[in-house]
């Protein structure tokens, strides 16, 4: 029984030492969010290019890049615009 414990706590102690933290680097950075949130401004008349942006935004939503849901806000709010300006 001891020694099953002693293998747990160890276990655990050596995944929190030697944990691998550019998994978690790689979810925070956001390589193309600017521009991404760039062709969100300009071409929020294009219904097709909307369209690509959403699903792109959600896929990398889904991939755990939440810093996407700022594009999917540009989007809408720019789709309210559209709407007020007609």
């Amino acid at each position: 029984m001891e020694l099953i414990i002693s293998f747990i706590i160890s276990f655990v102690l050596t995944w929190f030492v030697f944990r691998n933290d550019q998994f978690l680097e790689e979810k925070r950075n956001c390589p193309m969010k600017e521009s991404i949130m760039a062709m969100a401004k300009e071409n929020s008349n294009n219904k097709t290019m909307r369209k690509e942006l959403k699903e792109y935004s959600l896929l990398k939503i889904q991939e755990g890049h939440f810093e996407y849901s700022d594009v999917l806000e540009t989007l809408k709010s720019d789709n309210n615009n559209d709407k007020t300006r007609t």
